[in-house]
């Protein structure tokens, strides 16, 4: 094992404040940027080429069930009534081709997918 997976090891293990966790995310996105740089247009489309044959979430199982760890009583404790609880899932984001970016808020269908509004 290497001396940087070592550490990314011990930094997933500790309690460290989001600052210094932010950091050490930065530090290592900078360095695989300046890899790809200093290789080339090739090493760049095979990084992401790589990167696509992964899922998204390695361990979304996991995080479902974390998610789901909280009891419904404890949302509604400290949300309210289900009827005064606004679903931030209809607010979409909408970034136009000149870089501007505005929000949307639109109404929810059952399925989850934003209403055409």
């Amino acid at each position: 094992m290497s001396l940087i997976a070592s550490v990314i090891r011990a930094a997933e293990r500790a309690p460290l404040p989001d600052s210094l966790a932010q950091m050490g995310i930065e530090l290592l996105v900078g360095r695989t940027r300046r890899k790809l740089a200093a290789e080339g247009h090739v090493a760049e489309s095979d990084f992401v080429r790589a990167m696509s044959a992964h899922p998204i979430a390695a361990h979304a199982d996991a995080a479902n069930k974390q998610h789901y760890e909280l009891p419904p009583e404890f949302f509604a404790l400290t949300l309210g009534p289900v009827e005064n609880q606004d679903s931030t899932c209809g607010l979409v984001v909408i970034q136009a081709l000149d870089g501007t970016i505005r929000t949307d808020r639109r109404p929810m269908g059952e399925d989850g997918a934003a209403l055409s509004g």
